[in-house]
Order: C-alpha cells, then structure tokens, then sequence
C-alpha cells in the first residue's frame, strides 16, 4: 500500500519543510497540503532551509483546497489526535488505536491502494468533522503535563511505526491479503444508508453516529 502524508492546514514553513525532512528519512515522498497558510510552501525560504536535502519531497508536494480532494482515491485514512475519547458518545474518537495497533491493522491490507495519513493543525489539530471521513484514528501515547507533540515529531513516530510494516512487508503492506474499499465506494455506501435511514424514519440524532 502506498504512503500518504497529508498535513491539514499547516501554520509555519518550519513545520512544512521538516515534515518533508521526515519523509524522505523514512523513504516515503508522497505528500499534500490542505490549504496552507504559507503564501509559498513549496519554496519559502524557511521551508526549504529546514527541509535541507529532502527539496525534492518538498516541491513535489501537492496543494489542495480541502481534506476531501486530498484523500481522494484513498483505500483507507488515518486520523491523528492527541485528544482520545473517554465516553461512548464521543464516537468520532472511541475507539482508537495505538500506534503498534494501527501497524497492525496495515498489514493486514492488499498491497495496492493509498493509505492517507491527516495530520491536523499545530494550534486546534483536526476538527470533528475531518476525524469523520477516517476509517481509523490513532493516539500516540505521551505524558498527560503535555500531550499535544510537535508536528514533525508526531510525523516521524508515525512514520517509524509504519516502515516497520513495509519492512516486513516489502512495501507498506505486504501482498495477498484484503482489497478495501476506497473512499468513493464507502461514501457511497453511507448515502445509500442515510436514503434507507430517511426511509425508515430513523431519529435524527441518531444518524450520523451509527
């Protein structure tokens, strides 16, 4: 399965650029930004100075103006949070997986498909809304005086774990196991549910969380 980072309106070159370094240290290149708030990020000067000998990843990256169009294509997308649900009805958040959880979880895919990763602002990360078009969301686990990492950091851990995957794998996953679904054929999935829903006279509130 193919790697893909994608970083939800990122703040400051700084974060773009190293998010590039990380990368290219761990041998993946495939890479989007949501609607960046750098006017230039694929060549701004601290970007590119932070990103050092990783310019290739960095001007290769593509620029989007929505999650949806970032994900599109996707076999399966990934969410990252520091904040993981405590009750039931936070069901955007509950369950989540554990960063060997998620490792897991991707070799057990097809070798072929994209495999998108959000990464969400440096100040408010990803709202309800993005975490919604995930299939899983992951926390890395970190000290409650200050749970919230630094982006690039948080892009490295991950990115760690899952070339763990590809290692044994040969790729991110390794080949012969389950075919998913994309993004598309679920999303059709969910309308033909919601029509039934409709139909059905389903309460209203109870909708979107089932």
């Amino acid at each position: 399965m193919q790697l893909r980072t994608v970083l939800v309106e990122p703040k400051l070159e700084e974060n773009i650029g190293a998010v590039a370094r990380v990368l290219k240290n761990f041998g993946f290149s495939e890479f989007f930004l949501v609607n960046p708030a750098p006017t230039n990020p694929r060549a701004g000067e601290k970007a590119v100075a932070v990103a050092s000998h990783a310019h290739d990843v960095l001007t290769g990256c593509e620029v989007v103006g929505t999650v949806q169009e970032a994900v599109a294509g996707s076999a399966a997308v990934v969410g990252t949070t520091s904040k993981h649900g405590v009750s039931p009805n936070k069901h955007l958040r509950t369950p989540f997986f554990s960063l060997r959880e998620l490792r897991e979880k991707v070799e057990g895919f097809g070798s072929g498909g994209v495999l998108s990763v959000l990464f969400g602002r440096e100040d408010t990360g990803l709202r309800n809304e993005e975490l919604g078009l995930c299939d899983f969301v992951v926390c890395i686990p970190t000290s409650p005086d200050y749970p919230a990492m630094n982006l690039s950091h948080a892009v490295a851990v991950l990115l760690y774990e899952l070339s763990w995957a590809r290692e044994r794998g040969g790729e991110v996953s390794p080949a012969g196991a389950s075919e998913l679904a994309t993004t598309a054929a679920k999303e059709q999935l969910f309308a033909h549910a919601r029509s039934f829903f409709d139909e059905i006279g389903y309460k209203e509130h109870k909708k979107e969380k089932t």
